[in-house]
């Protein structure tokens, strides 16, 4: 149940079938695509909505799919979900404005649902966003508009309530956990100011403060590796530029103002501790850099009013303002402004960081950034991006000659730094060597380690042979990654995931011999990576770590004495852990700790052994004492959402199992219910009577469970809301 409660996994998000239907080794190819192609046509379906004609919908649609946003997270199947799905809402919001039917708000808010069941950080961006666009058109609503603003304001609440309805099997979880996550105390920092230059400056030079590749350069893409997530092209930039200064459409100001306000959020200017202050909770999205999300679009958008400004005669065509009233007309002057006051902002401060003609000037050192990098790309997509502008607007006989070249020169000039930051490699490169092949034939064909998409490294074939459960841990930083034992069933204490329990977090900062009674440092959410575990051995024995990986020349080897080495090869060295605890014991002497910090404080103290005794926040029952012949070790088996452990203590006892304490666990002794206790900070207890038991401890999570009437209710709601002609 960890990916429901995930805030990062579109485990719920239709498209995800794609990964069930389709060979894994393809699957995120063609689910990348798909999410490409949803980006475009969402964002060309609400530029026709808007009144732009085919051609700057079109340009539209291609300035936001080809985004330095989308093309950064492409790999990542819930943020490129998300992304794709921010313009349907924004087409779902603008066509229920427009209609007023009950239909139409149901379908924004099936809209708004799949958004949140993709990605809830980039979900929470797409409310902020098209609720703002929302209340902008329902306040400055069409002249046409016979529909009472009232009922505008009540269809857009029930459809906001139904979207988050419709996500509440996903939704609630990551609350859950959210609400108990390592984030808690993450604090905020504003950026320096060379980093909201460097990003101003990224805009034209997308490459700029790149590093360089490891081996040879991509075919296609720069030399130097930098994220682009910044980036929108130089023609697309122009052009909404173009669009805040001389066109007449009445959403020009709007997007205006969404681009300039999430480009400031994204490079955290003051705006975003503005923001935060107004919604604390808002601090536990640690990348604020995913505002860019919202900022593509709504260049996309401008992009788009500007092409069709350019190409259509300034009285011709509704989707200007076809009011002749004072109302749209103040508009006008306010897109402009906006263009006057942010351009003459940003020239001012730029010089003023930039401190021309003093000893502290910057100026050197940018320009010396920027011709470290290659200038041909941009002068080249610059000079025929400004030359396909030109073209557009003298050329007035076929829309389709007229919009091809700057649709092609947007295309091609976000694709070139985006397309080589993600590259694809085919399946073929993961095949074994000769040595590795003959290696994997002495293990027996059944084994796991050929059930997965690419054959094991010796050391996890090693692994996956040994009899389990057991857990591993990288010594080293760069001991095997912690995320790539998953994919071979093999646990490691490291792992990596965005938002986990707190508590974790803090026994593994405990065992790192850190600070463990805070899980963050400024704006940065510390990490689990166990780096020096040494400091408190016996806890990383509490844990069931049997087997210890070191990669080659390891100077930390010698930090862990007693270790039985049982593997070597090229790859690093594998030693096995013989302290390390059984996944389940018994314990007779229990140390009863109302307080987390004094529970952790206890645990730190050199005499604390967890092979004999626990610490637990509230009384049980007596235990012990000690037998003097030692009970047998519980055996464990496990099942989805589920674990078995079969123990015998001869006198009342406390069984510590090294599996997380998380709300929805439940235990079953012998067939009867019983208190699931927390043990040791972090693990789970319960507590037995001298004799032979089957304890069975069973995962419901209730966030899961009511999450998921919640969502059965409103989708039935919403389908009978889409069959109402009214």
């Amino acid at each position: 149940m960890e990916s429901v409660n995930s805030e990062r996994r579109p485990t719920t998000y239709p498209p995800g079938l794609i990964f069930l239907i389709v060979p894994l080794d393809r699957a995120f190819g063609v689910y990348a695509c798909v999410q490409l192609i949803l980006a475009g046509l969402g964002s060309y379906a609400f530029a026709r909505r808007i009144g732009l004609d085919e051609g700057p919908a079109t340009l539209a649609g291609v300035a936001y799919m080809f985004t330095g946003h989308m093309l950064t997270y492409l790999p990542f199947p819930e943020l490129s979900g998300a992304t794709a799905m921010l313009p349907w809402c924004f087409w779902g919001i603008e066509r229920a404005i427009c209609s007023g039917a009950w239909r139409s708000w149901a379908v924004a808010a099936a809209m708004l649902g799949l958004v949140v069941l993709a990605q809830i950080q980039l979900a929470f961006y797409t409310y902020v966003a098209t609720g703002c666009y929302a209340l902008f058109r329902i306040v400055q609503r069409d002249e046409g508009c016979t529909t009472p603003r009232r009922r505008l304001l009540i269809g857009l609440a029930l459809t906001y309530a139904l979207g988050l309805g419709l996500s509440a099997v996903q939704l609630l979880p990551a609350m859950a956990l959210s609400a108990q996550g390592q984030r808690s105390d993450i604090g905020f920092s504003l950026a320096p100011p060379e980093e909201r230059f460097g990003s101003m400056l990224r805009l034209i030079f997308p490459a700029l403060g790149g590093f360089e590749r490891i081996g040879p350069p991509p075919v296609w893409g720069p030399p130097t590796f930098q994220v682009p997530y910044p980036y929108v092209g130089l023609a697309p930039l122009a052009l909404a530029i173009i669009g805040l200064a001389l066109a007449r459409h009445r959403l020009a100001a709007f997007f205006g103002i969404l681009a300039v306000a999430s480009f400031a959020l994204a490079v955290r200017t003051p705006l975003l501790q503005v923001f935060i202050a107004l919604i604390p909770s808002y601090r536990q999205f640690e990348d604020h850099t995913r505002w860019y999300m919202v900022w593509g679009f709504a260049v996309a958008v401008l992009a788009g009013i500007a092409a069709q400004r350019l190409y259509t005669p300034a009285d011709a065509g509704v989707w200007e303002s076809a009011s002749p009233g004072a109302g749209w007309r103040v508009r006008l002057p306010v897109a402009r402004l906006l263009l006057l006051v942010v351009g003459a902002f940003i020239a001012g401060w730029s010089l003023h960081h930039l401190a021309l003609f003093t000893p502290q000037s910057r100026f050197g050192q940018y320009l010396t950034m920027i011709r470290s990098q290659q200038l041909l790309p941009p002068l080249i997509f610059g000079v025929i991006g400004l030359a396909s502008i030109v073209f557009l607007r003298l050329y007035r006989h076929n829309a389709a000659i007229a919009f091809a070249p700057v649709i092609a020169i947007a295309a091609l000039d976000m694709w070139w730094y985006g397309a080589g930051f993600n590259t694809s490699v085919p399946p073929s490169i993961a095949q074994p060597t000769t040595d590795l092949t003959r290696e994997l034939a002495n293990y027996p064909r059944d084994r796991q380690l050929f059930q997965v998409l690419y054959p094991p490294t010796r050391q996890i074939a090693f692994l996956q042979a040994q009899p389990g459960p057991f857990r591993i841990h990288g010594a080293d930083y760069d001991a095997r990654p912690p995320n790539l034992a998953s994919a071979y069933g093999l646990e490691d204490v490291r792992g990596y995931h965005s938002l986990y329990p707190a508590r974790y977090n803090r026994l593994a900062r405990l065992i790192d011999g850190k600070d463990y009674r805070r899980t963050s440092e400024g704006n940065v959410s510390l990490r689990a990576f166990l780096t020096s575990a040494y400091e408190r051995p016996r806890l990383l024995d509490m844990l069931n770590v049997q087997y210890l990986i070191f990669p080659p020349g390891s100077a930390t080897e010698m930090r862990y004495p007693g270790l039985e080495l049982v593997h070597e090869s090229d790859e690093g060295r594998i030693y096995r852990n013989s302290r390390a605890l059984p996944r389940a014991w018994l314990v007779y002497r229990v140390a009863t700790i109302p307080d987390d910090d004094a529970q952790l404080d206890f645990m730190a103290r050199p005499d604390f052994d967890p092979a004999t005794g626990a610490v637990v926040p509230e009384p049980l029952p007596a235990v012990g004492p000690a037998p003097a012949i030692s009970d047998p070790t519980p055996t464990v088996r496990y099942a989805p959402n589920a674990v078995t452990v079969i123990a015998a203590p001869s006198v009342p006892a406390l069984l510590v199992l090294a599996d997380a304490y998380y709300d929805g666990w439940e235990v079953i002794v012998d067939g009867k219910p019983a208190l699931v206790v927390r043990a040791n900070y972090t693990l789970r207890g319960v507590w037995l009577a001298p004799g032979a038991h089957t304890v069975e401890f069973v995962y419901r999570p209730r966030p899961f469970l009511i999450g998921g009437a919640i969502s059965l209710a409103t989708l039935v709601i919403v389908t009978v809301g889409m069959l109402v002609r009214r």
